[in-house]
């Protein structure tokens, strides 16, 4: 539960901002959700002036996608519905509507079941900033990811930079985002230009209209590049780790996702050659353009894990949900196959010779959900324990760059093509931030079974 308790206690020890931006919140009334909302709504009750006024040197944000915030749960509860009374406390709460959707008479709008229309696009974007302290991860704030499903989590602490940068991300998708409403009996003429059916709801319009969101988000992006670049200037500074956020959003024409993994698969491939690459994702769907993207890197070889049909979030679902995790086992094998359209795997000797293999998370009782990418010269499997036991006790140890990419990203056609998504490159020669990676790494491929590419189908041939 390290993950909720860090959570709630960066939202009590918040001072000025707390801006989160998600999927969606967990409105099943688990008590892991039920006392995530009370540590929010305790925050913003505190914030308040005694005078019942609104305290306005706290900011309060949380940003979901429309189309999931407002899915009711079994019990007639959305996110949207349940965070709504926290309103009048301070809480702004918008939702992002992909723009294939804002045309409300259009057939897609019109005729597709709103589960169904999930699938067109969303705002993946998996960041909460509070204060100067940024948590990026691929985590939603749900039961499961709170109890027995796998994720990342990233804590930046204290570093005014990035926390900005999230903060004016949030600022600037909230310009093109619905903002709900709070409720009011009296008044009938509250401004609502789009509803949700399932919901009493009502939302304002955005600021700037979608067809503008391109210009908006340039304009953000290009600012952030010159703070960066001022930073990148200042003299006397020996930089031992780099933070690189990208961000990836098609629908509004975005790609540094796509631009800068080419480049530091390049750099890898230049400067790091024969280093091991492992990449994680939970539904494992590289479309052509991105297999093209990860054989730049032509000596590495790469350890790709993803979950097993067990493990995957869509398990034993109902209707023709559940057959999504075996469907993202047959792309798996796919892309075993095609020996020409893909970079080197991993190989493993088990079970008679060596053969390249990719690798399943199967834990019993748990899914797997983690995403991104490590490199770096690493002894495979060793942890140097001396070094987290003995931080100080570095001076013998030899410094090689590695690091990792975290965020919402899949690496797949959603990823890359639908969704809005949110990374974070790390690069570091620092020796202790480089062990502490590894040692995460390592943790996500714990349960991890390599399978050959007859493995692999044997499995797909002997489900029903």
């Amino acid at each position: 539960n390290e993950f909720l308790e860090t959570v709630i206690q960066l939202i009590e020890q918040s001072k000025r901002r707390i801006g989160i931006s998600t999927l969606y919140v967990g409105c099943e009334n688990y008590p892991e959700e039920l006392k995530l909302l009370e540590a929010i709504s305790q925050k913003l009750q505190k914030s308040c002036r005694k005078d019942n006024g609104k305290d306005n040197s706290f900011n309060a944000h949380i940003h979901m996608d429309f189309l999931r915030g407002t899915r009711c749960g079994s019990d007639g509860i959305s996110s949207a519905s349940m965070l709504r009374p926290l309103i009048s406390n301070g809480l702004k709460l918008s939702f992002y509507l992909t723009p294939q959707l804002h045309n409300k008479t259009s057939l897609k709008h019109l005729l597709m079941p709103s589960r169904l229309k999930e699938t067109i696009g969303v705002s993946h974007l998996k960041i909460a900033i509070f204060d100067d302290t940024v948590l990026i991860t691929g985590a939603n704030l749900s039961h499961q990811y709170f109890v027995n499903r796998v994720d990342r989590y990233f804590c930046i602490q204290n570093h005014s930079e990035i926390a900005n940068y999230y903060w004016s991300l949030l600022q600037t998708i909230d310009q093109i985002s619905y903002t709900l409403e709070p409720f009011n009996d009296k008044d009938d003429s509250h401004p609502s230009s789009i509803s949700n059916l399932q919901h009493p709801l009502q939302f304002k319009s955005p600021f700037i209209d979608i067809s503008n969101a391109n210009s908006l988000l340039n304009s953000f992006i290009n600012s952030q590049i010159q703070q960066s670049k001022s930073l990148l200037t200042q003299k006397d500074i020996n930089h031992s780790t780099y933070l690189i956020p990208t961000l990836q959003m098609a629908p509004l024409g975005v790609f540094q996702d796509e631009f800068m993994l080419s480049k530091t698969l390049s750099f890898i491939n230049q400067s790091l050659p024969n280093t091991p690459i492992y990449l994680a994702t939970g539904y494992f769907n590289p479309v052509e353009a991105v297999c093209k993207i990860f054989s730049i890197c032509k000596t590495s070889k790469w350890h790709v894990l993803t979950s097993s049909p067990a493990a995957n979030s869509f398990y034993q679902a109902k209707g023709i949900a559940g057959v999504i995790p075996e469907v993202f086992r047959l792309y798996l094998l796919e892309f075993l196959q095609k020996k020409s359209e893909r970079p080197l795997l991993a190989t493993s000797l088990e079970p008679k010779e060596e053969e390249e293999v990719v690798f399943e998370y199967e834990r019993e009782g748990w899914t797997f959900h983690a995403k991104g990418l490590w490199f770096g010269h690493h002894q495979d499997n060793v942890i140097d324990k001396e070094i987290l036991q003995n931080p100080n006790n570095i001076h013998n140890k030899e410094e090689s760059l590695s690091g990792t990419i975290i965020g919402s990203s899949n690496f797949g056609s959603r990823s890359f093509y639908r969704d809005l998504e949110a990374q974070l490159i790390i690069i570091t020669s620092n020796t202790i931030l480089s062990t502490n990676i590894q040692h995460e790494r390592q943790k996500c491929y714990q349960y991890s079974k390599p399978r050959n590419s007859a493995q692999l189908n044997a499995l797909v041939k002997s489900t029903p």
